[in-house]
């Protein structure tokens, strides 16, 4: 054996420790991967859904205030009505990149339709535009960076709304996101809204 040879070896009882070390850490990596893949999602408590919501499992969790929504004069028009509310979701289990989002309702058949005012669903794109952080009731410009909500994080559109109109109509619909967790399995949120085909009183405008 040569003295560079030698000089290489690493004596038997250090190979040892190494071993166990290298063994650890893959065993730390194994325990960590099985924790995340093994999460499980409740389903949706209703099978009365779009097609694109039905069997994703619901990783979302998406609040409407209000659920029941007044009619408003708009202040762009004023000959027409709209219905505004906010809308505020946070990530359930992990982290979880948005991938489309937007409005379903009924139609006078009790058949769901997309009812994107550009007709086309909303992407992660809008989604980063258009939703912020929500800390305890405060409004933040923190804006959700790439599409991604953080866990128990809260986010919203302070400026949302289901319906522009001439007159005064009632609609029963959902606000619906679908994105992609940290395992990449795609999951889902959603919360119902009811328009009311009353003019919102000065009452509930000073709420």
């Amino acid at each position: 054996m040569s003295r560079n040879s030698c000089n290489n070896f690493i004596p038997m009882k250090y190979t040892g420790l190494i071993l166990i070390i290298l063994l650890a850490v893959i065993s730390c990596k194994e325990e960590q991967k099985e924790s995340t893949d093994q999460i499980e999602y409740k389903n949706a408590e209703t099978k009365d859904l779009p097609e694109v919501l039905k069997d994703i499992p619901v990783g979302i969790e998406v609040v409407n205030e209000p659920s029941e929504i007044y009619a408003e004069k708009d202040p762009k028009d004023t000959s027409k009505y709209y219905w505004k509310l906010k809308t505020f979701l946070k990530a359930i289990k992990t982290d979880v990149k948005i991938t489309e989002f937007g409005d379903y309702a009924k139609n006078s058949d009790g058949i769901w339709i997309l009812h994107n005012y550009s007709g086309k669903i909303f992407t992660s794109k809008e989604f980063a535009e258009w939703y912020f952080v929500s800390n305890s009731d405060e409004f933040s410009w923190e804006n959700a960076d790439n599409a991604l909500i953080k866990k128990d994080v809260s986010y919203v559109d302070v400026s949302n709304w289901t319906n522009r109109s001439d007159s005064l109509g009632s609609q029963q619909g959902i606000w619906y996101f679908i994105g992609l967790d940290e395992n990449n399995r795609k999951v889902m949120g959603y919360a119902e809204y009811k328009n009311i085909p009353e003019l919102k009183s000065h009452d509930e405008n000073s709420e």
